[in-house]
């Protein structure tokens, strides 16, 4: 007969499998009264508790057994379900990759909850489809993560969007997601300028050797601020405007982060938005707003989407 320390140590390993036990198949496995697994299961928590781990051995009522419970930490099957949903929605990596991500985060679920997440979101990953790049990204991107950390200096080989294969060495700065696609906000050195690149445009990379590489936490960029400015992904120069819009006023409030509501027009169905953006990525979102926005100031840049404007019209018009 196995003490009541080996029992213990067999319980906790397969509770870690994430295996359900039930009283009445260790009491049988190991020629024990059920009295003498429930002590075993009280002494785990306790060790648990006395050991300050967010882990207890808790009865799941609906399978009948013992499963092992994360609290205060970990990942909830409802904010499994949420990740899954995004991950899928954004289509930005291959479908191994996604799959393989998901099959991952699946690991943190009960397996009395799996089969219910697998219900959820089956239908999505067997339908899935990404983006016709169809490049692998995830080590890159960890790639990029150390390197702007380590304030490293890169000879970047890169697809230009017209798929010109360019060379540009760069300092990278920042990893950041929008509209799909991963981005690299980097300085590149030959043009001293902050360019983006996208990751999936990458042809290769070797780090240079460089005397004083630069600190990578302090020259950051920082994307968390760049976000507020950014409603898609283009840049420009950095200018506060006004606009009209006669949408639903939440929807550009939620795409311009700094956008505030400075006036309402409730017979013209309209109100009046400031806000603070990068002009050029205004400028492409305003134009997918149709006839729901008008810019006001500044001046200058009425001008440039009305000079743009003009040049869409030419061109449907044209016979």
């Amino acid at each position: 007969m196995a003490n009541s320390a080996y029992r213990q140590v067999y319980i906790l390993m397969h509770l870690l499998r994430h295996v359900p036990l039930t009283k009445q198949q260790l009491s049988k496995h190991f020629g024990v009264t059920e009295r003498s697994i429930q002590r075993d299961i009280s002494q785990l928590n306790a060790l648990f508790d006395n050991e300050e781990v967010n882990q207890e051995v808790q009865y799941n009522q609906r399978s009948h057994a013992f499963e092992l419970q994360t609290s205060d930490s970990g990942l909830t099957s409802a904010q499994l379900v949420v990740l899954i949903k995004i991950l899928l929605a954004s289509r930005a990596l291959t479908s191994t990759e996604t799959k393989q991500l998901i099959n991952n985060l699946m690991q943190n679920a009960l397996p009395s909850e799996r089969r219910v997440i697998n219900r959820v979101v089956q239908n999505e990953v067997f339908n899935y489809l990404p983006l016709h790049h169809d490049q692998p990204l995830t080590n890159l991107l960890w790639q990029f993560s150390l390197i702007i950390t380590r304030g490293q200096v890169v000879e970047l080989t890169y697809h230009s969007h017209t798929q010109q294969l360019r060379t540009h060495v760069i300092v990278p700065k920042a990893i950041l997601f929008s509209e799909h696609y991963f981005y690299l906000i980097a300085s590149d050195l030959d043009r001293n300028e902050e360019r983006f690149y996208r990751f999936d445009r990458f042809a290769g990379f070797r780090i240079m050797k460089c005397d004083t590489p630069t600190n990578g936490y302090a020259a950051r960029f920082p994307e968390g601020e760049l976000r507020r400015y950014l409603p898609v992904m283009a840049a420009g120069e950095k200018v506060e405007v006004t606009f009209d819009y006669w949408g639903d006023p939440e929807l550009a409030l939620d795409w311009l982060p700094t956008a505030t509501v400075i006036a309402t027009d409730t017979a013209a169905g309209k109100v009046t938005i400031a806000a603070t953006a990068y002009s050029e990525a205004l400028k492409r979102w305003l134009l997918s707003q149709g006839t729901k926005a008008l810019l006001l100031t500044p001046t200058g840049l009425v001008a440039d989407l009305r000079g743009t404007i003009d040049q869409l019209y030419a061109a449907y018009h044209r016979n």
